[in-house]
C-alpha cells in the first residue's frame, strides 16, 4: 500500500497482515485508510464462513504515520468469521475514528439474520464503541461511503434494500438517523449490482454520485440537496450507458467528478470538474489515462487541489495510478 504525495509515488507501507489469513479484500470491496494526524488505520477483508467465502474485518493502527503498524483489536468481536465487508472509514478532527460496513447481525446468540444490514462503530482512543446498526435490511455487497461536513457531522451514503436506490442516514452523535432515498429512481429488483457511490457534503450542499441499472436510466447519475431542504434536485446522468463506479470530492467552490467507462473494448477512467453552484449543466469528460484499461477511480481533496486514483491494466498486470488534476 503506497502513500502518495501530489500524484507521485513516495513510499511503500507495508500492513502487518498474519500469514494465516487469506485477504480478500479487492476493487470495490476496498482495503480502507484513514488519518488524524500520525495516527492511521486501516482495515481489510480476509476469508471465513460467509458468502462466497468472505470473512470479518481485519484492522491495524500506526502511530508515526505509517513507518511501523500493528495489528489491533476490530470493531467486532474477535471470533466472528461471518461475512463483514464494503467499509469505510472517517476520522474527525477530535482524534477519533469512524467506520461503518455490512454484515448479518446476531438475533440472539449463535443465530444470526438472513439480511445483511449497514453497521457503525466509533475507535476513540483504544476503544471500539458498541457497534450500532445504521439500517437492518440493505443491498448485500455495494460499497459504502462515509464523509463530514465543515459543521463535523457525519453521514453514510448506501445501497438501500427495497428498491434499490442510494439512500442516505446522518449521525447526531449518539445515534444514526435514516434520510430517505437520493436518487429516487425506484429501482425495483432483487439482486447486488455491486455499485455503490460517492458522497461530499459542506455548509450548504450534500452532493451524491450514484448508479442506477433501471432500464430507462442505465448509467452514473449526480444530485444535489441543499442542506436546509428535504427534497434532492433531479439526478443528472454523466458518462455513457456503461458508465460506473463514480467518485466525487469537493474543494472550495468546486467539484471534481471521476468513473469509468467502456471506450472500444476496454475500461476507461474519466473526470470532470465543475462549479459546485451548478450540478446540472455538466462539462465534457476527460480521461485520467490514455492507452491501457482503467477502472475504479477514486478522488480526494487535500482542502486546495483534487488527485485522482485508479486500477490500470496492461499486458494483464494491474498497478494503481494518481495524478493531480
Amino acid at each position: 500500500y503506497r502513500q502518495f504525495v501530489a500524484g507521485e509515488t513516495t513510499r511503500e507501507m507495508v500492513l502487518p497482515t498474519s500469514p494465516k489469513d487469506k485477504i480478500i479484500s479487492r476493487r470495490s470491496n476496498d482495503v480502507q485508510i484513514a488519518a488524524t494526524g500520525n495516527h492511521l488505520l486501516a482495515a481489510w477483508q480476509i476469508a471465513g464462513t460467509g458468502y462466497a467465502h468472505r470473512g470479518p474485518i481485519r484492522t491495524a493502527e500506526s502511530f508515526d504515520g505509517g513507518l511501523t503498524w500493528r495489528q489491533s483489536a476490530p470493531p467486532t468481536a474477535g471470533n466472528h468469521t461471518d461475512d463483514q465487508g464494503f467499509f469505510d472509514i472517517d476520522a474527525d478532527n477530535r482524534g477519533a475514528f469512524h467506520i461503518i460496513w455490512l454484515d448479518r447481525a446476531e438475533n440472539s446468540p449463535g443465530r444470526r439474520s438472513a439480511a445483511k444490514g449497514l453497521r457503525y462503530a466509533m475507535l476513540s482512543g483504544s476503544r471500539w464503541s458498541q457497534p450500532q446498526t445504521i439500517d437492518a435490511e440493505t443491498c448485500q455487497c455495494c460499497w459504502n461511503r462515509l464523509s463530514r461536513n465543515p459543521q463535523g457531522e457525519l453521514f453514510a451514503l448506501y445501497r438501500n434494500a427495497r428498491p434499490r436506490d442510494m439512500a442516505l442516514a446522518k449521525f447526531d452523535g449518539k445515534a444514526w438517523n435514516k434520510l430517505g432515498i437520493v436518487d429516487g429512481f425506484g429501482w425495483k429488483v432483487e439482486l447486488c449490482p455491486h455499485a455503490g457511490g460517492g458522497l461530499a457534503v459542506d455548509r450548504g450542499n450534500t452532493y451524491a454520485v450514484t448508479w442506477t441499472g433501471l432500464e430507462s436510466s442505465v448509467g452514473c447519475h449526480l444530485t444535489r440537496k441543499r442542506n436546509s431542504e428535504t427534497a434532492w434536485q433531479k439526478p443528472t446522468k454523466f458518462g455513457n450507458a456503461s458508465a460506473r463506479n463514480g467518485d466525487i470530492a469537493l474543494s472550495g467552490a468546486h467539484i471534481a467528478v471521476v468513473w469509468d467507462e467502456f471506450e472500444g473494448n476496454n475500461r476507461h477512467a474519466k473526470w470532470m470538474r465543475l462549479n459546485n453552484s451548478n450540478t446540472t449543466a455538466l462539462p465534457a469528460a476527460q480521461t485520467l489515462s490514455s492507452g491501457a484499461a482503467a477502472s475504479y477511480p477514486r478522488v480526494v481533496s487535500d482542502g486546495m487541489d483534487f488527485f485522482a486514483f485508479w486500477t490500470e491494466t496492461m499486458n494483464g498486470e494491474a498497478v494503481i495510478r494518481g495524478r493531480k488534476l
